[in-house]
């Protein structure tokens, strides 16, 4: 087994330590078990994770515009089944975003 070292202050480690004695386990435990919680983020990710942001952002956008159009223009039927074509488009792409971030999350 090795041995990783940490600095913190006496406050920091003392209050780890009551957290380690309430989960009733040791201080090394807890911090292994803290530590495979987290995610990591390598620059690839967070470029990902920016883009991805902006992209919904865009969606957002588009959404505000069909809803302030739906309620300036108050549609005939007809617009009103092209809008829900394009919503169900657009819902259509979220998914997408989302299930292809979801895929490229690393631990």
């Amino acid at each position: 087994m090795a041995k990783v070292e940490v600095r913190c202050t006496t406050k920091e480690k003392a209050k780890w330590s009551a957290k380690a004695e309430a989960a009733g386990m040791s201080l090394s435990a807890l911090v292994r078990e803290a530590m495979d919680r987290v995610r990591t983020w390598s620059v690839s990710d967070r470029m990902a994770y920016a883009e991805r942001t902006r992209e919904i952002a865009m969606i957002g956008n588009n959404l505000n515009n069909i809803s302030r159009w739906c309620m300036a223009q108050q549609p005939s039927a007809m617009a009103t089944m092209r809008v829900l074509a394009a919503l169900i488009v657009i819902h259509r792409e979220i998914e997408e975003k989302a299930d292809a971030y979801q895929g490229s999350e690393v631990r």
